[in-house]
């Protein structure tokens, strides 16, 4: 199957002789043909060969509810409605089925439908609303950090915080008061696809207050990569602009631009290997590296168990069951010393903190 690895002696079995393993290449469908080489009984190295298919039987995804609602005169194509991807092809074939009409409203009873190229098959029943006016959404609901460290906090776990330019200037001494435990700041962001990098304009200032209060700290890069090469340069960015100060925490992976997704060319197995490189590069660093995602990408789309996962779910108890050191379980929390909202999270592994962390 594409995009799996195999060992040659997955396949055949040398009775007088050893096996010298190597893998299949698996990244491309259709007919291959691999040299292999084996000792035989004298100990003296012999090549043969074998011939493979790698095939594709996966269907393509398709991720978001049973309804989507948009302004009348809606102008984008409606088949990039949804996030779709495959975990080989980078543009399958998307297509609506039935009749709608975006200049009128009402309600439209329409299938999207997703073909690979070895014609695996996922479609989706939903509901377009067409409406003259999008609805609007306000909530003035907070919620306090105070009660979060004393539903969440335990020998085995510590609370904190993740912070960006948003917050805009903080009282970092009121948070150390507050039993603030950690706090993950963003380092920096890509302006778009193809931008240019931007260090968050507090960050310098954030990361030298916690560093005298020796507060840990990790940091994140807000990312729009969509190559491996890409992935790598941002990975060295951030290291640069870190190297001088106390990181005890992962250097984090955000990738959040899913909406975009269906039309950046890009097949599932890619932008995991974005994400791949980007961690792979600030492991080979000497940092620790962790992928940040909410619930339902992390379901659907990353394949990353190597690295540690953040999770995004903004929910009183989530029912995500992979893996996950890290819950980032709301955005409006409510704490003194910074005015208005802000992510609060709960960290389950406190291994990963770096006790003594020795600076680049």
């Amino acid at each position: 199957k594409v995009h799996n690895k195999y060992k040659i002696s997955e396949f055949i079995e040398i009775t007088n002789g050893k096996l010298l393993d190597e893998v299949i290449d698996t990244n491309k469908l259709g007919e291959g043909k691999k040299e292999i080489y084996y000792l035989n009984e004298k100990n003296k190295k012999v090549k043969t060969y074998i011939e493979y298919t790698v095939i594709d039987d996966v269907p393509p995804i398709i991720i978001g509810g049973n309804t989507t609602t948009v302004k009348k005169d809606y102008s984008e194509p409606l088949e990039y409605i949804f996030v779709s991807a495959d975990n080989y092809d980078r543009n399958p074939k998307r297509e609506i089925i039935g009749e709608y009409d975006v200049n009128k409203v009402g309600q439209y009873t329409l299938t999207l439908k997703v073909t690979d190229s070895s014609n695996n098959v996922t479609t989706k029943d939903f509901v377009l609303n067409v409406v003259e006016k999008l609805p609007t959404y306000t909530s003035n609901t907070r919620t306090n950090y105070e009660d979060i460290f004393k539903k969440h906090k335990n020998e085995n776990t510590k609370i904190g915080l993740d912070i960006s330019e948003w917050q805009g200037n903080i009282d970092f001494d009121k948070l150390f008061e507050n039993n603030v435990e950690f706090v993950i700041l963003r380092v920096g962001y890509q302006k778009g696809f193809d931008g240019e990098y931007k260090i968050d304009p507090y960050f310098e200032n954030n990361i030298k207050k916690l560093n005298e209060l020796n507060i840990p700290v990790g940091v994140y890069f807000y990312t729009y990569a969509t190559t491996t090469n890409e992935a790598r340069k941002q990975a060295l960015w951030v290291i640069d602009k870190i190297k001088d100060y106390n990181i005890s925490l992962p250097v984090v992976f955000d990738f959040e631009s899913w909406s975009y997704f269906p039309t950046l060319n890009l097949s599932l197995y890619d932008i995991n290997e974005v994400a791949r490189t980007f961690l792979n590069t600030i492991k080979e660093n000497g940092y620790s590296a962790m992928n940040y995602s909410s619930k339902y990408f992390l379901e659907y789309i990353w394949d990353i168990d190597e690295y540690p996962v953040w999770l995004a779910h903004y929910i009183d108890q989530t029912n995500y069951k992979g893996e996950y050191v890290m819950w980032q379980l709301c955005d409006n929390g409510k704490i003194d010393g910074i005015k208005g909202n802000v992510d609060i999270d709960v960290l389950y592994d406190v291994n990963i903190i770096k006790k003594d962390y020795l600076n680049k």
